[in-house]
């Protein structure tokens, strides 16, 4: 087990958590299709449980969880609300919640693999992750 390994892959869940949070607040500000939302907040559910655990065991390493500048979650926002702006349907929340998923997936199997004597806790986060996101995926399957 790697101190460093463990503290680079824990800091790119809390990344991933936080810029898929954010996403997913700006696709609840623009959406009203209650079944759609309700599975948007069963994942942000999922996720702040995660990000709580995230937390916990980089306290346990020492570190805390890393405060991005608001402008690195603007370029998001902006493509966000731009897609949701000019085609406001269920349909674009949930190509827009698809495509960052695949993202998010392949950012943490990428820092997975360069990681690779993380601590054991670390490595079940991200995959918790990925789970969670593979779940909101299959949920929105329909909409898309």
């Amino acid at each position: 087990m790697s101190r460093e390994d463990t503290v680079h892959l824990l800091c790119a869940c809390a990344d991933c958590l936080l810029q898929r949070r954010d996403t997913m607040e700006e696709i609840l500000i623009e959406l009203y299709d209650p079944e759609l939302q309700k599975q948007i907040c069963r994942c942000m559910d999922v996720q702040q449980a995660l990000q709580w655990q995230t937390g916990h065991l980089l306290q346990q390493c020492g570190e805390t969880i890393p405060k991005p500048h608001p402008l690195i979650l603007l370029p998001d926002r902006v493509r966000v609300r731009l897609k949701m702006k000019l085609r406001p349907s269920c349909a674009s929340a949930a190509e827009i919640l698809t495509d960052d998923s695949r993202r998010t997936v392949r950012r943490l199997c990428r820092v997975q693999n360069h990681a690779p004597d993380a601590a054991i806790p670390a490595k079940s986060i991200a995959e918790a992750i990925c789970r969670t996101e593979e779940t909101l995926t299959d949920a929105i399957k329909s909409y898309l």
